[in-house]
């Protein structure tokens, strides 16, 4: 029964997530200028479960069904999204706790809302590291410096 509810409470969370994207991209069109044909870039930093609702927005074609055509964009790293963000090369993206370095450093970024509110990353080891407390003082490799897997690393070693 624990498990039905774990379930439908999920399901409602990525259904949540999938509405709020299609209003998040239909509120920035509607606010922005666009010309006749314009695509929403929306940068995404890594294929995974908790990028579903933005890639089903463009698989079933919600987005032009709204009149608001959107190109996905991988860029890996949410450093490197901030900074194409700040640059004007992507539109809108789905980054965590990294927009807040990007904004004390200066940039004109705003967060408008959490779309995952746990950390969506897996941790793969050796054989002999059995738990997180393990692998204190030990060396882990990312894949960008300044992003949530930093923010987890520092938190939980």
């Amino acid at each position: 029964m624990l498990l039905m509810v774990a379930a439908r409470h999920k399901l409602f969370s990525l259904a949540f997530v999938g509405v709020f994207v299609i209003v998040v991209i239909g509120g920035l069109a509607s606010t922005v200028s666009l010309a006749a044909n314009a695509t929403v870039r929306v940068g995404y930093p890594q294929p995974s479960g908790a990028m579903l609702p933005l890639w089903l927005v463009s698989d079933a074609r919600l987005d032009l069904k709204y009149g608001v055509p959107v190109q996905n964009i991988f860029i890996s790293g949410a450093a490197r999204m901030n900074q194409s963000m700040v640059a004007g090369d992507i539109d809108l993206a789905s980054i965590g706790g990294a927009v807040v370095n990007t904004v004390l450093a200066g940039g004109d970024l705003v967060a408008i809302a959490v779309g995952v509110p746990t950390y969506g990353f897996s941790l793969y080891a050796k054989s002999d590291v059995k738990d997180i407390a393990s692998l204190h003082g030990k060396l882990v490799g990312i894949m960008s410096r300044c992003c949530s897997v930093t923010t987890c690393n520092r938190e939980r070693m």
